[in-house]
């Protein structure tokens, strides 16, 4: 609800507007046919009761349930779903207040049911026909829009791509970034949630997903592409590395030649932003560590003083990094194996990461860590989505 609120603005509430008058226009109606061919025990100030306990539930039910979730591209089927089931919410709803609150007797049943039943079908075709006339406002403003998801190290590199094919791209989730912010006037999304929320109120027409092999893409934003019918795409990269090797900003004093400096500031020297840093040091020769991989963090490993060789494994291959230089750093993108050996006694291992620790976050098992990769196969999770324009079964 909170990130259809933010991303839907006044459309959102525009629906639950829509329903109001709908709900208004349907007990008008069942109380005009019951004054004409009832025999009605009640005048219709006292009725003016009934209605407005019904739009207050109408608005609970909306709030309470979410049944205006993804409302803009619901298809006609799951719109008549949803529908009956926010209207037999509501129905229970006041039937349970009534006989609470002993006021069952005062209003008739009849009705009651007449103004939902009437309601039932007015919400369906003016949600449809509104629906309509949204969309076509905002496919006027655009051509072909598309939601961009990839990595902070991959921004600017999937943008090019995306956008050389003819497509605006409208917004960024970037899956190992913490802050939301503006890239070349793009709003960058890091909710979850919210990206979902961003496809349903902006009328996203594609999804192109560009980065390593490796991506974090949320199953649930996968699915809501399925469910909303819009097609998934992968762009392709230039790059294929899972890890770094970059050089440190590194300056020797002019008149101390034994004095240097190295430093490096997060999401401009490295691409993620330092939440947590830490060293670990007075580690004895051939010592190991590591033996893990992070699920969400990205790691910039360095050396300011000895030598530490970094076995780095992507689950496909296998290479040693040697940290000897404070020049020299190593970025480890999420999800990368990791060993760690002290080639030198007294080494010391700087580490800058991009989340909070969460041992959660770790895989000690190398096994298991293999079956985690296998599993998060995203790909597999649509039954139906474009790939590059092929099909995936």
């Amino acid at each position: 609800m909170k990130e259809q609120l933010r991303r839907g603005r006044l459309m959102f509430i525009s629906f639950i507007i829509l329903d109001l008058l709908c709900l208004a226009a349907a007990n008008v109606l069942a109380v005009f046919l019951y004054l004409r061919f009832g025999e009605i025990k009640y005048s219709l100030a006292d009725y003016s009761v009934i209605v407005a306990y019904m739009a207050v539930i109408d608005v609970l039910v909306t709030i309470g349930f979410n049944t205006l979730d993804k409302v803009m591209r619901r298809r006609k089927k799951k719109e008549l779903t949803e529908s009956l089931k926010h209207v037999v919410l509501c129905i229970v709803i006041l039937a349970l207040f009534l006989f609470s609150t002993k006021q069952g007797a005062t209003f008739s049943r009849v009705t009651v049911f007449l103004a939902y039943s009437f309601y039932l079908i007015l919400i369906i075709l003016c949600r449809i026909v509104w629906k309509e006339l949204l969309k076509q406002r905002q496919k006027g403003q655009a051509a072909s829009t598309a939601l961009l998801v990839t990595t902070a190290g991959y921004a600017d590199e999937g943008l090019g791509v995306v956008e050389h094919s003819g497509v605006t791209v409208k917004g960024m989730f970037i899956t190992d970034k913490t802050n939301e912010g503006l890239i070349r006037d793009i709003p960058v999304i890091v909710d979850r949630n919210d990206a979902t929320a961003f496809l349903c109120w902006e009328w996203i027409d594609k999804v192109y997903i560009c980065g390593p092999d490796n991506i974090d893409v949320p199953e649930a934003l996968l699915i809501a592409c399925k469910q909303m019918g819009i097609p998934v795409y992968t762009a392709p990269a230039a790059k294929s590395l899972d890890f770094e090797v970059i050089k440190i900003r590194t300056a020797l004093q002019k008149n101390d030649t034994n004095t240097g400096l190295s430093f490096f500031e997060g999401e401009h020297d490295i691409p993620f932003r330092i939440t947590r840093f830490y060293t670990i040091f007075e580690s004895e020769q051939d010592k190991q560590k590591g033996f893990h991989a992070h699920k969400q963090s990205w790691h910039l490993l360095f050396c300011p003083y000895g030598r530490i060789d970094v076995m780095v494994d992507t689950g496909r291959d296998r290479k040693t990094i040697t940290l000897d230089d404070p020049s020299v750093g190593l970025i480890l993108q999420p999800r990368i194996w990791r060993e760690i050996l002290w080639k030198k006694s007294g080494s010391v291992l700087c580490v800058a990461a991009s989340g909070h620790y969460d041992v959660e976050k770790l895989r000690n098992d190398y096994g298991e860590y293999q079956k985690f990769l296998q599993e998060k196969d995203w790909a597999s999770v649509i039954e139906s989505a474009e790939i590059m324009g092929e099909e995936i079964l």
